[in-house]
């Protein structure tokens, strides 16, 4: 038998009523009992009460994961607000789920990829991992590549979770049971297929840089010269903070493998999350800066974005697959929905993609801090992207 999925949404005002809402709407579709359910919900909830009415509707044997986001994605629709909910229910055939949480992720990224991996165990069965870190805490780009080393045959995808773009706290989900400064994962192992693409629509606009000085997450001059005098230089006037106009275009390219076969452009993108204004560092949240690394400044396209989306979407479904995805998941910025494209965000980032592999199939997804998906030669945490997974079945 086949894969089956449905995809429900829920705006209502209280946590709970929204979550059994929307999972009792999804597993009415499937007309069968859920094996998985993965659960995406605004900050604006109590998140413990939005996965008490998930369980309410979908029942303990149903293995439950996820995350909140600046918004959520259902079908065609695309909610960048408050209060909204998307479960994907799934009756997962030929292929087993479990959902995990570890805890530490924010003090010891490594460690925490290290136990992750532990409890996947072995490989060798493994269909794909599907990861959802603390989009504010760690470093997710020391994760990435510490899970690589434990995990190199294993098709990793997912995206960080978010909260109202107020940069306070994001929120993993296991079960019932909702907290921070972890990963949420689901591993799925059986006999189906991830197809995984990513694309930006970013373009280089400045010469080839190099990072002078860097910190953990911060990279302080770029060039010998404070990092946030380089950015200003592609800005109008003389801005004092990230606030200034423009900046939302404004991002920092290093060169991907420009083999890649997933990475539509050979770039990943990363963006400033915070300003020291007292020595020009900029914070970029994830990692995956360095010292010594070569750089390129770049400006995000908003027709760039759609043409390079679709493309992404033929990736994950080539003209010559004999069938669509049984389901497709869609881990898309923040900074590329309503920021990008107002209240048109879903005909921008979501129908053209749909279009392209089949407004049919189930689709669910999150705006998030920062996502993550492999190119040939690593794991990397993006910024400003789509990372798009569609799951086959043998």
């Amino acid at each position: 038998m086949a894969t089956r999925a449905a995809v429900r949404l829920s705006s209502e005002r209280d946590g709970r009523r929204a979550g059994a809402a929307a999972s009792a709407a999804a597993l009415g579709e499937l007309n069968a009992p859920a094996n998985l359910a993965l659960v995406f919900a605004s900050a604006g909830y109590d998140q413990a009460a939005v996965l008490r009415g998930v369980r309410e509707s979908l029942g303990p044997d149903c293995a439950v994961s996820g995350c909140s986001g600046e918004g959520v994605i259902a079908q065609g629709e695309s909610r960048e607000v408050e209060q909204a909910v998307s479960v994907m229910a799934l009756r997962l055939e030929g292929t087993s789920a479990q959902a995990l949480l570890v805890e530490g992720y924010g003090v010891d990224p490594e460690g925490c990829a290290a136990e992750l991996a532990r409890q996947v165990g072995d490989p060798a069965q493994v269909v794909g991992l599907l990861v959802f870190p603390d989009g504010l805490t760690g470093d997710c780009t020391r994760f990435l590549n510490a899970l690589r080393n434990a995990l190199p045959e294993v098709c990793v995808v997912g995206g960080t979770a978010a909260d109202a773009m107020v940069f306070e706290r994001t929120w993993q989900y296991q079960g019932e049971r909702a907290t921070f400064g972890a990963v949420a994962a689901v591993v799925l192992r059986g006999s189906g297929r991830l197809r995984v693409a990513v694309s930006h629509g970013c373009t280089p606009i400045g010469p080839h840089q190099t990072i002078t000085l860097a910190e953990g997450n911060w990279v302080k001059q770029i060039d010998g010269r404070p990092a946030w005098d380089v950015f200003k230089e592609y800005l109008d006037g003389d801005p004092k903070d990230l606030n200034a106009d423009g900046i939302v275009h404004l991002c920092i390219g290093v060169a991907a493998d420009p083999a890649s076969r997933t990475v539509k452009d050979p770039l990943i993108i990363h963006t400033p999350l915070a300003l020291d204004a007292a020595t020009g560092a900029l914070m970029f949240p994830g990692g995956g800066l360095r010292q010594g690394q070569r750089i390129r400044m770049t400006r995000r396209d908003a027709e760039r974005i759609r043409s390079t989306a679709v493309e992404c979407a033929r990736l994950v479904k080539p003209a010559n697959a004999p069938r669509p995805p049984a389901f497709v998941l869609q881990f898309d910025c923040a900074g590329r929905g309503q920021v990008m494209f107002g209240a048109c965000a879903a005909d921008d980032i979501i129908k053209p993609l749909r279009d392209e592999i089949g407004n049919s199939v189930p689709w669910v997804g999150v705006h998030t801090y920062g996502e993550i998906a492999a190119s040939v030669h690593g794991l990397h945490y993006h910024n400003y992207t789509v990372a798009l997974c569609g799951f086959y079945d043998p």
